[in-house]
């Protein structure tokens, strides 16, 4: 296990060896949305080719992002690419797929350093405008990368069922102190014979008898509103 990470660690540093030294790397940093992305070409040498290039997360988007890497590639002899972005919750998964089968090398940077990183070059000081996708690309020349950690799509659905599931049942616990809380007010009496409060019997009676019986209240049944009389 130690070795694999020894390996890993190792790739890492030659990658940014290479990056640092490289002239002949086209930089494609994607700053990540809901519904679309924003990318921006540089070479390694820092040459801004393309400042915002607005693409959809979809499989159409991607395939534009690609075609626009080559013809920038083709343009500037270009033979090396190296994507970056900023992960941001889950939209940034597909992207990242989708460069990998396609064989390219792809690196995320730290949303501390892109924060740091903001003060020290002139863009925008709103972390949503996409001018700050030369940010990412500013550090990627600068070496401050990492590689992704990403797990597999089993383990990734795993994970996502499991929140998934314990959301839930944060949410039926909020739902039955609620519904305690409504049922003390208009059936106080109940809670001494049921300890569930979701018990099949209870909600059968509050289904049937969602309200009290104003009638029998005036025919001399005692009030169980807990009012004192």
């Amino acid at each position: 296990m130690q070795r694999e990470k020894t390996s890993a660690k190792e790739v890492l540093q030659k990658l940014k060896m290479e990056i640092r030294s490289s002239q002949n790397t086209l930089l494609i940093a994607v700053d990540i949305g809901k519904v679309k992305h924003c990318a921006c070409f540089v070479t390694s040498l820092g040459k801004v080719l393309r400042r915002k290039f607005f693409f959809t997360n979809i499989i159409d988007g991607f395939n534009n992002l690609m075609r626009q890497t080559k013809f920038y590639q083709k343009k500037e002899n270009l033979p090396k690419s190296l994507f970056g972005m900023e992960p941001s919750g889950y939209y940034w998964i597909q992207l990242y797929e989708h460069l990998t089968e396609s064989s390219k090398k792809v690196v995320t940077v730290s949303p501390l350093a892109v924060n740091r990183n903001r003060e020290t070059i002139n863009v925008s000081k709103d972390k949503s405008d996409p001018k700050d996708v030369y940010n990412i690309t500013d550090l990627m020349k600068q070496g401050k990368f990492y590689l992704p950690i990403y797990r597999d799509k089993q383990m990734r659905q795993l994970k996502r069922l499991m929140q998934i599931y314990y959301r839930l049942i944060a949410q039926k616990a909020s739902l039955r102190c609620r519904l305690r809380g409504v049922v003390g007010y208009i059936f106080p009496e109940l809670e001494r014979y049921f300890t569930d409060i979701t018990a099949k019997s209870m909600i059968i009676i509050l289904e049937n008898f969602p309200r009290r019986d104003r009638e029998n209240d005036q025919r001399g049944y005692p009030d169980y509103s807990g009012e004192d009389h």
